[in-house]
């Protein structure tokens, strides 16, 4: 993973201040008094919440429920990016233009197209196609990860009451009542951030074949054994819709990282079987009900391949996987016009990291975000520590494009306080700071690892300056319908305004908790 192209180390003007003296204990200053403040909820989760109805696909799917349904596979996250716009990413050295062709299945960057038979699980397969792609491009090897994992688990709690699962809603008759639950990216990106996954496809084989009647047995399921042979590293947003620099983005993305992970709203009638094309102009979040991979690229795709009735005036497509077999579409593919809706663009990207305990209280990840009325404040965890344990990375989500980070570990804390104790940041140097280019989550590498003590209480302290956006806080919280299963952590998580006075999450913001989590070796 090029975390250099991710994660840019501030020198000036920051560091200035810093040696100017401005840092106290550790952390610049900030006015107290604010009042936590929780973003709105992303208007497409509301109108599904409302609904809370299966969305089905029909006629090209081809196969297996009823009338030729495919129950709906993907469902809107609470969390709210609207405000994100690129560009994100420069062009390549020299501002070279990207050619007028690309497509990774070319350069043997993809797995094979595999096919979701008779699940709403499309989210699943889109998230582990850009895993999969990622590990390929890393040259890490190739990998057939589980989807089927990865879907049950959304839904059934894993094997500890801390790993907890999201909400289950009402399914219709003919459902299934964990593997049509649908999901998303950020569903996706909890389970695994956590180490619930990813697993190979051998060890937890996904049920595929004619309609299997209710309950699945036992054999079929997953048991919680499985080993775990690609952790993510990185989910990266691009927000790729309505926005004129989604195209250098996309670009950018699947050039350097892989597959992009797109929402869309599937209706047979955009879809063209001549050429196997796709043209939608009209769709609105609240219409979203597939999720696919982007590929690639083709700049000259002739608009006379699009159907008479929906042509666009200009030629390019984006060159889709589906995940409804090699048998449908172009083998699999379909091309998507360029003046298409698409939305949210994720790039998954796995990594070799081998870690012997992840310390966290957010087994569902990123739910919404708060703040203190500004772009900018301070989070905290207070972890007990299992073992002697080698504390090396952490990670956390950001909300914002060019969010700039600032963390420390600190270990023998005392009395709830999470800035007490002793940091792990040598004395005299400024916290490990950077900015992260794109939104999403990351995984930081400490640049000062520390022991924590068996029994002991450490703390990760982190401030986020997301610009101009005031709500640069991660959390995991009770959203009815979604996440009603987050655990309240009393006295375990924080925010301040300035590092100094805290304020615990638990009491003071309905139960959330920061989603930040530390990474441990096993100590000498």
């Amino acid at each position: 993973m090029p975390k250099r192209i991710l994660c840019l180390v501030l020198f000036s003007p920051l560091l200035a201040l810093l040696a100017a003296g401005v840092l106290l204990d550790g952390w610049p200053a900030r006015a107290q008094g604010a009042v936590t403040q929780g973003a709105p909820l992303s208007p497409r989760f509301k109108a599904w919440e409302a609904s809370h109805e299966p969305r089905g696909v029909h006629g090209p799917a081809g196969g297996g429920r009823e009338g030729g349904m495919r129950i709906r596979g993907y469902i809107p996250p609470p969390i709210d990016l609207s405000h994100v716009h690129g560009p994100i990413f420069t062009q390549g050295a020299g501002g070279l233009p990207y050619p007028p062709y690309f497509n990774l299945e070319a350069t043997g960057m993809l797995t094979p197209v595999k096919d979701q038979g008779e699940y709403g699980t499309c989210w699943t397969f889109a998230c582990m196609g850009s895993l999969e792609s990622s590990m390929l491009k890393a040259g890490t090897g190739a990998f057939d990860l589980s989807e089927w994992h990865l879907a049950y688990y959304a839904y059934v709690p894993f094997n500890t009451s801390l790993l907890t699962s999201f909400t289950p809603g009402p399914t219709q008759y003919g459902d299934d009542p964990i593997f049509d639950q649908g999901g998303n990216d950020w569903m996706s990106t909890a389970l695994l951030a956590r180490g619930t996954g990813a697993v190979n496809e051998k060890d937890c084989p996904y049920q595929l074949g004619g309609y299997i009647a209710k309950p699945i047995p036992a054999g079929n399921l997953p048991n919680g054994k499985e080993r775990v042979s690609v952790p993510l590293e990185d989910a990266l947003y691009l927000f790729a819709v309505d926005a004129p620099t989604s195209e250098s983005d996309l670009k950018y993305s699947l050039t350097h990282f892989g597959p992009a992970v797109i929402s869309m709203d599937w209706e047979d009638p955009n879809f063209g079987e001549t050429y196997s094309t796709y043209r939608d102009t009209t769709a609105s979040a609240a219409d979203l009900n597939h999720e696919v991979c982007i590929v690639g690229w083709n700049d000259h795709f002739e608009p006379c391949q699009f159907p008479a009735d929906n042509r666009p005036a200009t030629p390019g497509a984006w060159i889709v996987r589906n995940s409804w077999s090699r048998y449908w579409g172009n083998g699999g593919y379909f091309y998507l016009s360029y003046d298409s809706k698409v939305f949210d663009g994720t790039v998954f990207q796995g990594g070799p990291r081998t870690s012997h305990r992840v310390y966290q209280y957010d087994p569902l990840g990123w739910v919404n975000s708060i703040g203190l009325g500004s772009d900018s404040a301070v989070c905290a965890n207070i972890f007990h520590a299992q073992d002697q344990d080698w504390i090396t990375a952490v990670s956390f989500y950001t909300g914002a494009v060019d969010t700039m980070f600032e963390v420390d570990v600190r270990t023998g804390v005392t009395g709830g306080d999470p800035g007490s104790g002793v940091s792990a940041t040598p004395a005299g140097l400024p916290p490990q700071m950077g900015t992260l280019l794109a939104p999403g989550y990351h995984i930081i590498t400490l640049a000062n690892p520390t022991t924590v003590a068996k029994g002991s209480d450490f703390s990760v302290l982190l401030r986020l300056t997301t610009p101009g956006y005031p709500y640069p806080i991660p959390v995991q919280e009770s959203e009815p319908g979604y996440s009603d299963r987050s655990a309240v952590q009393q006295g375990r998580s924080f925010i301040s305004a300035d590092g100094a006075t805290w304020q615990d999450l638990a009491p003071d913001c309905q139960g959330a908790v920061a989603c930040v989590k530390a990474f441990a070796e096993k100590g000498d």
